[in-house]
Formats: C-alpha cells, structure tokens, sequence
C-alpha cells in the first residue's frame, strides 16, 4: 500500500480528489490542523489530500495527470505504507457501543443492558462493527426513522459488508422482509455468518452482487428502507438503481461520504425527486437519510 500526501489550498484540493478518485483506493483532504481563521467561514489556505494506492503509483504519471487537471500542490510526498494487520488491530480494538436502542458487541463483552435490541458481531475481515462514524450514524438514523415509521415491510441493505444493519433491520421489525448484498464474497461469508449466530438465518440470506440489477429491478419488491453505507461516487452511481426500488414513503439512508461531499451525492438524488429528510455528521463522515 502507498500514500501520495498533497499540500494545497482548498480550490486545488478539490480539483485533485476529482482527478485521483478514480485512480485510488481512497482519497480524503482535510484543512491542515492549527489554522487561525478570523471568522468561521473563512476557508483554511492549507489543506492537505491523502491517496491511498494499492500499488505504487508511478509520479511522473500522477504530476501529468495533476497539471492537465490545473492542479498545483505546494508538495507531493509518496511513500510506502507499513503492513498492518487490521483483523487484529480491529480486534484489540472492539469494545461495545450504543447507537440509539442498539448495542453491538462482541462475544466476550459484557451482558447487554436492559431494554436494547444487542447485536453480536465479532472484528472479522468485512466492513461494519459499529466502530466507524458511518455505521454508527446509519444505526442511529435507523433508530430515529423506526420511531416514525413503526412497521416497514422490506428494508435492503446495499454493500452490507457484515450485514450489521440489516440485523439492525430485523431486529427492530420482526415482520420485515430482509434483502443484504455485497459484490465482495468474502463480506458476504462473514455476514452469513454473523446472520447465524443472531438467530436470523430465516429471514435474512446474503448473495454476492447487486441488489439493484436490471434482474432484480424487474422482479423485487419496492423496499422501505434502503442502506447503502458505501463511497460517495458509488453512491452517485446508484441513485437511479435504489430510487427506482424505493417503495412510496420510503427512505434511503446513505453513508460512507465526508461531510464535504454531501451536495454532490445530494444532487443526484435529488434528479428523482428525493430530498434531505435528516442528517448526522460525526468526525467528519455524513449519514444522508431522503426520501421523496
């Protein structure tokens, strides 16, 4: 793994994670820490941008790609990532938590408290513990929507990584009906699993791929809650998809994305007629809840 750190001010910045969002694993830039700003929305004039490449990129490639997109970083440092091993750092990592009435824990955690709905998810090799700011903002928007919304008869979660919130999903609606889908198949094994050990296997059966084919746009019921708790441009991409299988009063709850990309992703929902119900921010990260 490598990580190309730019240092640039706010206008580049934004021209360089266009350029290099789809050329790296991951991309995200922040304003440089110790700023003094006279009002609040004064826009920092030092930011720095983080890639990260599974192979080594080569410079002299990424400098052409940067000047043809009128990019003009201060610096550029490239350099090697040491390995981590993240099972085992996810590991030593994972105590309980609480989003809302759920508590997610693992199976040497305490005996859960009263009057929660616990989910038990041990760190394994797929996205979604709790942990993150994302998962638990989709777990928290879940929370505040089933208190509105008090029975909902489909719910499909998008790119379920462990499936956490599609459990999150059958345990506050016993009667729902329960979709999960991953296009990684290794997220997918580990979600069976979890799905098992939550005494869920019934009702809920993960596949490898898309929920939003031309297949399953055809054939699925409309759903009234959609998780899709991915990347910001994959998010774009799948507008049409989970709009189209949106039941009437239903929502979609989006995570994954920064705060500062939230009128990007917003606009393309907003091409089908949905519109920003909710939103929670937490260390940077945005869960989006809309509907039409």
């Amino acid at each position: 793994m490598f990580q190309l750190t730019l240092k640039l001010d706010h206008q580049n910045a934004q021209r360089a994670e266009a350029v290099l969002g789809d050329l790296a694993l991951a991309v995200i830039w922040f304003e440089e820490p110790g700023q003094k700003l006279v009002a609040v929305e004064d826009i920092a004039p030092n930011w720095q941008l983080d890639a990260i490449f599974a192979q080594k990129p080569d410079l002299h490639d990424i400098k052409k790609i940067l000047r043809t997109a009128l990019v003009q970083p201060k610096r550029i440092i490239l350099k090697k990532l040491p390995p981590v091993d993240w099972l085992k750092q996810n590991q030593e990592s994972f105590a309980p938590i609480r989003a809302g009435r759920f508590y997610v824990h693992p199976t040497d955690a305490p005996r859960a408290p009263p009057a929660v709905l616990p989910i038990l998810i041990d760190a394994a090799t797929a996205f979604g513990t709790g942990q993150h700011a994302t998962t638990w903002g989709c777990l928290a928007a879940l929370d505040r929507i089933a208190r509105i919304k008090h029975h909902a008869q489909s719910v499909c979660d998008m790119g379920c990584g462990t499936a956490i919130l599609a459990m999150a999903a059958g345990r506050i609606w016993p009667m729902a009906r329960l979709t999960a889908a991953d296009i990684d198949p290794e997220a997918v094994r580990v979600s069976k699993r979890n799905v098992a050990v939550n005494g869920l296997r019934p009702r809920l059966q993960p596949i490898v791929g898309s929920a939003f084919t031309q297949r399953a746009l055809r054939s699925a019921p409309k759903h009234d809650v959609i998780f899709a708790n991915i990347l910001a441009k994959p998010l774009r991409r799948l507008a049409l998809g989970m709009q189209a299988q949106l039941a009437p009063n239903g929502v979609i709850i989006l995570s994954g994305l920064l705060t500062h990309q939230e009128n990007m992703v917003l606009s393309a929902y907003a091409r089908f007629g949905l519109r920003l119900v909710s939103r929670i921010r937490v260390d940077g990260w945005s869960t989006l809840v809309v509907s039409r």
